[in-house]
C-alpha cells in the first residue's frame, strides 16, 4: 500500500507551473483525500511494478526517455484546466521530440483531464487531432 501518490505542491500552489487548473484539487478530489483513499493511482502495487511505472531510473514508461527516439510526427495536446498534467509536462514532451519531422503542441483553453461536462472542448480537441492526423498520415504515405 502506497500513500502520498498525490503529494505534489502544484496541487496547492498555482504559482508553481501556472495554468487554469483549480487549486486544491486532483483527479481524485482534494490532495489530502487522494493521498489516503483506499484506491487510486498506483495505490496497491508490488515493488517491481512501482519501479517499472514510477522510478526515475528504471521506468520504461518515461516519455522524456523515449520521445527523442520517435522519428514520426508527434502531437501533444493538453487541457489548460487539467488538475494533474501540468503545462510544463506537455512542454517537456514537445521539447523532447527532437527527431520528429513535425511536432505540434496544442493547449485547449479551459479543458480538464477527462473533459467532464465539456463536450465543446472535447470536440475541439478531437477536431485538432483529426485534422492533424489527416495532414500527417497523407504526408507520410
Amino acid at each position: 500500500m502506497v500513500h502520498g501518490t498525490a503529494a505534489d505542491l502544484r496541487f496547492l500552489d498555482r504559482a508553481i507551473d501556472p495554468s487554469d487548473r483549480q487549486v486544491g484539487v486532483t483527479l481524485w478530489g482534494s490532495p489530502t483525500l487522494a493521498n489516503y483513499m483506499p484506491a487510486g493511482i498506483s495505490r496497491v502495487t508490488t515493488c517491481r511494478s512501482w519501479l517499472n511505472e514510477w522510478s526515475i531510473d528504471h521506468s520504461n514508461g518515461d516519455s522524456l526517455r523515449w520521445l527523442p527516439e520517435i522519428d514520426v510526427p508527434v502531437l501533444i495536446e493538453l487541457g489548460t484546466a487539467d488538475p494533474t498534467v501540468m503545462p510544463a509536462m506537455a512542454q517537456e514532451m514537445y521539447d523532447a521530440s527532437t527527431r520528429s519531422p513535425r511536432r505540434d503542441l496544442h493547449f485547449i483553453k479551459g479543458a480538464t483531464h477527462y473533459f467532464e461536462n465539456q463536450p465543446a472542448l472535447l470536440d475541439e480537441t478531437l477536431d485538432i487531432m483529426t485534422e492533424w492526423i489527416g495532414e500527417n498520415v497523407d504526408a507520410m504515405s
